[in-house]
């Protein structure tokens, strides 16, 4: 197989035998399996539906970028 994918500290190995920091969120889970889903569908209206949902999900997740920049940013108060 492709060895473990993480290491003893429980980090994500991103090549096999390489650590490198794990930046991925559970919002990036939820998207991609949003995204799996649409996909996956057959029926168009279950499709469209899927696809709305996987565009309300990357919305939030904009969002909640935004919110980061904004608290990094040395110009908003605290």
């Amino acid at each position: 197989m492709h060895g473990d994918i993480f290491d003893s500290d429980g980090q994500a190995l991103t090549v096999p035998g390489e650590v490198t920091p794990h930046t991925h969120t559970a919002m990036d889970g939820i998207f991609l399996e949003e995204v799996y889903e649409a996909l996956g569908e057959e029926d168009p209206a279950k499709r469209r539906a899927k696809r709305v949902q996987v565009a309300a999900v990357a919305q939030l997740m904009v969002h909640l970028i935004d919110q980061e920049i904004a608290a990094e940013s040395p110009y908003t108060e605290a």
